[in-house]
């Protein structure tokens, strides 16, 4: 094999890893995805936790209703049974009743936990259609005895991403098929050379040999001829001879190079195939993988995006030892724009403040919508002051936002814990020191900045 045959194999191969790489992240992300949307539904449940422990087996019944996904009759059992607790029924002795109170509760509490389910995930862009107009459903109200299409939908949606998921495996399968397809036809070209090459040494060995035993046969011949006619008439029959020798010899060469210029070609075209295809396959998984990282409603990276960088962020400061400092931020009351204004005006404040954190931070910064009315801002090479400071200014942009919401203006503030990264950290103990930070600028009154050590 030669060196330029190798060299292509290798690059190949390792273009062929690259691909595998990148799928395999992809895959990684949306089991991520797969996660945290049961774990934010479960969270949300769990808020009932304070009201009393008369509570629990309730809870623990929802928790099994979206344990495995979504059983819709199971789960619409459990919720029932804990708002007829909530409002001081006995499951056995009430009759259900779809417009009664309690009903309404049920479909009241499902629409509000589906809409911040719905708010603290991330899906693919092609099916933020359908998420936007179960949202717009979900802020429209629904009827006590509609809330279980809504989780029909929600599973729908939850298929469609599972299809997806099997589609770009089976296409990544027959790519991945074609590729190794690529690889054995061009290992049988390299065997093949390689068995040519050594017939052509072993004809050229035989041609060698035939030669050498006809010129000493005709050595031979010269030494014993008597007279000049045989002695002429004994070289032209060794020379004639050697020449058609020769001419096996050239034919098969000939033959042997016309059939590997045909096989080299060949591969050439299936190699080219292989490379657009490949191209292709990597700026797709790119684009996909990229748009997983960003949040639709903002515009900004999401948590998948800032897990990604925080780790490149993390292995660069262990590295190199640069300043490193997260922040994380939080919107005060959040929850009171949402129900005095509705979703609508919490959507538009998310996004508002969105753009206006990106567009005031450090060029190498990085800002991302952790999740629900979190963000979290990456600072390499700031120190604990710098990014007080940042975060500082951040505060007081926010503060004098003139935001309005069908004329009435709204207030909004933003509160911030900092931590910088020291000797022996680790990206989750940083994220949970800025985040203690946070809480207690929450305690203090909130619209603070709180740095922790």
């Amino acid at each position: 094999m030669s060196q330029d045959q190798s060299s292509d194999a290798d690059r190949w191969r390792n273009q062929l890893q690259e691909v595998e790489k990148e799928l395999d992240d992809k895959s990684r992300d949306l089991e991520f995805i797969a996660k945290l949307t049961l774990s934010t539904f479960t969270r949300v449940t769990k808020v009932f936790d304070s009201s009393g422990k008369q509570y629990k087996s309730h809870l623990t019944n929802i928790e099994k209703a979206v344990g495995n996904g979504i059983n819709i009759t199971a789960l619409d059992r459990a919720v029932c049974d804990l708002t007829d607790e909530l409002a001081g029924k006995s499951p056995e002795n009430t009759i259900p009743d779809p417009v009664s109170a309690s009903s309404q509760v049920c479909a009241l509490l499902v629409s509000e936990i589906l809409y911040q389910l719905l708010q603290n995930i991330s899906l693919p862009v092609d099916l933020n259609n359908k998420i936007e107009s179960l949202k717009q459903n979900l802020e429209e109200g629904i009827s006590s005895g509609d809330w279980g299409k809504m989780l029909e939908l929600v599973s729908d949606i939850a298929t469609d991403l599972r299809l997806k998921i099997n589609n770009e495996r089976l296409d990544t399968e027959a790519f991945l098929k074609q590729v190794t397809g690529r690889l054995q036809d061009l290992d049988s070209f390299i065997q093949g050379s390689e068995e040519n090459r050594r017939e052509s040494i072993l004809r050229g060995k035989d041609l060698d040999v035939a030669v050498k035993l006809e010129m000493k046969d005709l050595q031979n011949s010269v030494d014993e001829a008597d007279e000049i006619g045989s002695l002429k008439k004994v070289i032209q029959q060794r020379l004639q001879v050697i020449e058609n020798h020769l001419t096996s010899f050239r034919g098969a060469e000939d033959s042997r190079h016309d059939r590997d210029t045909h096989l080299v070609e060949s591969l050439v075209a299936r190699l080219n195939e292989l490379e657009q295809e490949t191209v292709s396959l990597r700026e797709r998984v790119n684009m996909e993988r990229l748009q997983a990282q960003m949040d639709p409603l903002t515009g900004i990276p999401n948590r998948l995006g800032y897990i990604e960088r925080i780790t490149q962020e993390f292995a660069r400061w262990k590295r190199f030892g640069n300043p490193l400092t997260l922040v994380v931020c939080d919107i005060d009351f959040f929850k009171r724009i949402n129900d005095n204004y509705g979703h609508v005006a919490g959507d538009k404040a998310l996004k508002s403040i969105a753009k206006t954190l990106s567009g005031k931070i450090r060029e190498t910064d990085y800002i991302a919508r952790y999740g629900g009315e979190e963000f979290v801002l990456i600072m390499p090479g700031a120190d604990m002051q710098q990014a007080q400071g940042v975060a500082e200014k951040l505060r007081m942009t926010i503060e004098s936002l003139a935001f309005h919401f069908k004329g009435e203006p709204v207030s909004i503030t933003i509160s911030s814990g900092i931590s910088s990264f020291k000797k022996g950290d680790t990206v989750e103990g940083v994220f949970d020191r800025a985040d203690k930070g946070l809480y207690q600028a929450k305690e203090g009154g909130r619209n603070k900045v709180v740095c922790v050590n």
